[in-house]
């Protein structure tokens, strides 16, 4: 998988796990996969394990995934870890749709022939943002947010997130196009954009969630267990 970009995250939560977690930092400075170290090691260094899988470039964690995590932190802990504002990938066929409004959106399976197994397993994407902006696009120089698509353009799109919270989403130019709930974001302009608002970028679909809603989502599986 390569090697992850900053241990620092890693790093800040070791001291609360188990020592076994040395050898699990060492073999991914050997270049093994963070997930299968992290199921020789248990759900303590799983975590951890999680959180280095997250810095990897164009690297998502499920939703599934999310919630292992989840179960050993609060609400404040997975905030300040994961950050405030998440893209969950929809599936090609738009397999996850929005119940509720955007201050309460729900993730549900489009067709009742789907199971919560197409929630748990769809990837979620975090934005990290570098001031007041996050860009997205294929290419792992000059993106917060990189994502291994074809149909996403090496530098697609730039999410805006100002000082009152209000996040924007703009367009760089991309070839495949930067879409809100189905309109077009022309170049140079910017989208409002909201929780529980789907968005693509090219061929891929997101829907947008903020850290309590995706907190809630992903503790209600662990719930479900």
């Amino acid at each position: 998988m390569g090697q992850p970009r900053d241990l620092a995250p890693v790093e800040r939560i070791l001291s609360g796990i188990r020592p076994e977690a040395e050898a699990l930092l060492d073999g991914i400075d050997e270049g093994r996969d963070p997930a299968e170290l992290a199921s020789e090691f248990g759900v303590a260094c799983e975590r951890v394990a999680l959180e280095v899988l997250a810095t990897q470039p164009g690297a998502a964690i499920t939703v599934e995934d999310f919630a292992v995590v989840a179960g050993t932190t609060g609400l404040e802990e997975f905030r300040r870890l994961h950050g405030e504002i998440f893209l969950v990938h929809t599936g090609a066929r738009g397999e996850l749709s929005v119940a509720g409004g955007a201050r309460d959106p729900t993730l549900v399976p489009s067709r009742s022939s789907e199971t919560g197994l197409a929630l748990q397993r769809r990837p979620v994407y975090g934005l990290a943002f570098e001031g007041d902006v996050s860009r997205v696009g294929r290419a792992e120089q000059g993106n917060q947010l990189v994502l291994p698509y074809s149909s996403v353009s090496q530098h697609h799109a730039l999410f805006h997130r100002s000082p009152e919270g209000r996040l924007e989403l703009g367009d760089l130019g991309s070839h495949n196009g930067t879409f809100v709930n189905g309109r077009p974001i022309c170049q140079g302009e910017r989208a409002r954009v909201r929780w529980g608002d789907r968005i693509h970028l090219g061929g891929v679909a997101f829907i947008v969630l903020g850290v309590e809603q995706l907190f809630e989502l992903i503790t209600s599986l662990g719930a479900g267990e």
